[in-house]
């Protein structure tokens, strides 16, 4: 259960529940008629024109409020009935709106004012800033947090089930809401313990879930999530090393032949780069370079293994660096020393041999085994003699000075690298040669802080309580906590059938939102082009049906010798080309203009001014030449 922190000023909007946006009756109706309660159902189910609800023209302030409460009405709605496609694409209009609506103050001062007139006992709500944040926290989060709960509540024998199929689906829609709270957070007046509060547990769940169904890439994915919110946690930073690690070992074979070991040695070779990652992004986490030891030491098993008995030294060498303690790479480290040495021998053996007997030459094994003596100890020596085992080691050292930094109480929360190694290689000192009794720190702690002045300007009291509780192990006394205060009794909202339901997002508010703008311009490109098509199949269409009718009647008035509708006709045919190529039949037509318009034109008396002849010759010379 979730529930956003308890406030110490009394509710502005009504409390949640599944009957918010639900028509009164007459009688309740006036009681509530200068309540938060009227303004709310009143807006919601509001009648704005189409232009208005999805274009936003021509409004005034409450109808922005109320366009905006009526995306909320239908997301509700289709979030209790278990559509959930249909929900997500109003919860997500309703988050576009918002940021829209919050960068407009003069908006929200128009709308004060308007409330202040409407509802002059709603005092609560003439502020501009208060009504901006209770409406995201008391209507918004606590919405999501309602639904989060019912949906993670839902039980699969309530809901008569068979399997758990159900439950994993109800729990796995909760989530989303968590996302919706995560958008909704900046724009409420809620502190980041606030946010650490509400958002902790659902996180929490989220990667447990996924571990546990072994979904890795999902628990890493909340994993870094959470991190973006929380970067210096170091259990947030540890859990993330733990779930990565899992993921890696959970790739390895179990299989005993060299391809086996050569496939988890690569595994286990990406598996390290991710770490390499993580330890520079957290580079005061311990943990992370545990894990890297851990994992060099399994990759140089591998590597053995697989008879890479050289690259094996390498990684092994490695791991000591990163776990100087991990006893099980000493003894691998030893092993694999031997191997080597063994290997060198076998092959100087064989060698030999060969020159004894010139017509013999190395198998495919034996050639593997000449390559390894030749590297020999040679790469695992350039690696101890380069810089990057003292890079990990002042990275380790400067970690687990930042570790102690962070165990006392009352220093700088963000000290530079320097404060933080001076003060562990000051207290290590201490630690090394303790003086006689506890009554001596102070003056110890004074001589060695006097001698970095990274350490002059520290508190001396925290610093000399940990000295005294690491020498003489004193208990810590049991420390007064202040609880905070009780979050608000959980809203819970559950969907009202057993199943979730088929939905889809509602064509028109989709087509005229800002969503999914790339595949709405590919759709009025497909359309685009199937309206051309079709135009010109259209046209196509028409010009071979108008000929076929006027070459029938041309051989008709050919049969009955007249000229003037065998030229008609011809004209009809010629003057409308089809876009699929030539027509067949253009030529016979062409031919039998040409013949009976010269046959005609001879026999015609002289030519007045407004004789036809004119006209057909004007009509021949042009279709003709065309």
């Amino acid at each position: 259960m979730i529930a956003r922190p308890q406030q110490s000023s009394p509710r502005v909007f009504p409390a949640i529940d599944s009957s918010l946006y639900a028509q009164p009756s007459p009688s309740e109706e006036e009681s509530q008629r200068q309540s938060v309660q009227h303004l709310l159902i009143s807006l919601s189910h509001c009648n704005l024109t189409k232009a208005q609800l999805f274009f936003a023209r021509n409004l005034r302030p409450k109808e922005h409020l109320a366009r905006f409460l009526i995306q909320h009405r239908l997301a509700f709605e289709a979030e209790l009935a278990a559509k959930w496609q249909r929900a997500d694409f109003y919860w997500q209009q309703v988050q576009n709106q918002l940021k829209s609506l919050v960068k407009q103050d003069s908006l929200w001062q128009a709308l004060a004012k308007e409330i202040k007139h409407d509802y002059p006992e709603s005092e609560s709500l003439k502020d501009l800033v208060l009504l901006r944040q209770r409406l995201v926290e008391e209507l918004l989060i606590d919405t999501h947090c309602g639904f989060f709960n019912g949906l993670n509540q839902a039980d699969t024998t309530e809901r008569g089930d068979k399997s758990n199929v159900q439950k994993a689906t109800f729990c796995d829609r909760s989530f989303a809401h968590i996302s919706f709270i995560e958008a909704l957070l900046p724009h409420s007046s809620l502190e980041n313990e606030a946010w650490l509060s509400l958002l902790a547990s659902p996180w929490q769940q989220q990667i447990n879930h996924a571990r546990a169904n072994k979904t890795w890439r999902d628990a890493i994915r909340v994993c870094r999530h959470r991190l973006k919110f929380f970067p210096n946690s170091v259990p947030y930073q540890t859990e993330l090393a733990d779930v990565q690690a899992e993921e890696v070992l959970a790739g390895l074979q179990n299989g005993i032949l060299q391809k086996h070991y050569l496939a988890n040695a690569n595994h286990l070779a990406q598996g390290i780069g991710k770490f390499e990652i993580l330890a520079k992004t957290y580079p005061h986490n311990l943990v992370i370079y545990d894990y890297l030891g851990n994992l060099h030491y399994l990759h140089a098993v591998q590597l053995g293994n697989s008879q890479q008995v050289a690259e094996g030294l390498v990684a092994v060498e490695k791991a000591l660096v990163y776990a100087p303690y991990l006893k099980k790479a000493l003894d691998t480290r030893n092993s694999l020393i031997q191997v080597m040495n063994q290997t060198q021998a076998q092959v100087k053996q064989m060698l030999a041999a060969l020159r004894r007997q010139p017509n013999t030459r190395l198998n495919a094994q034996g050639q593997k085994l000449n390559a390894q003596a030749k590297k020999g100890f040679k790469l695992r020596d350039k690696y101890l003699k380069s810089k990057q085992p003292a890079i990990v080691q002042e990275a380790i050292k400067l970690a687990q000075a930042m570790q102690v930094w962070n165990k006392l109480a009352g220093l700088p929360a963000y000290p530079t690298n320097q404060q933080a190694l001076a003060l562990y290689e000051g207290l290590s000192s201490i630690l090394q040669q303790p003086p006689p009794d506890k009554s001596s720190i102070p003056d110890e702690w004074q001589k060695v802080s006097q001698t970095k002045h990274e350490l002059a300007e520290l508190p001396a009291e925290p610093i000399c309580n940990f000295l005294i509780e690491s020498l003489w192990k004193k208990q810590n006394p049991t420390p007064t906590i202040t609880p905070p205060p009780l979050p608000n009794a959980p809203i819970i909202l559950q969907p009202t059938v057993a199943k979730p339901q088929p939905s889809q997002e509602p064509f028109l508010p989709w087509l005229f939102s800002g969503r999914h703008l790339r595949l709405k311009a590919e759709m009025a490109v497909a359309i685009t082009a199937l309206l051309t098509a079709g135009g010109l199949g259209l046209y196509e269409f028409s010009v071979r049906t108008s000929r076929a009718r006027a070459y029938e009647r041309i051989l008709t008035a050919e049969q009955r010798n007249q000229p003037l509708a065998i030229m008609d006709e011809a004209e009809i045919f010629l003057a409308r080309t089809p876009l699929s190529g030539r027509d067949a039949r253009e030529d016979q037509v062409k031919n039998l203009y040409t013949k009976t318009f010269v046959n005609w034109f001879l026999q015609q008396p002289e030519l007045t001014e407004d004789s036809n002849v004119e006209h057909y010759a004007k009509r021949y010379q042009q279709l003709i030449e065309d």
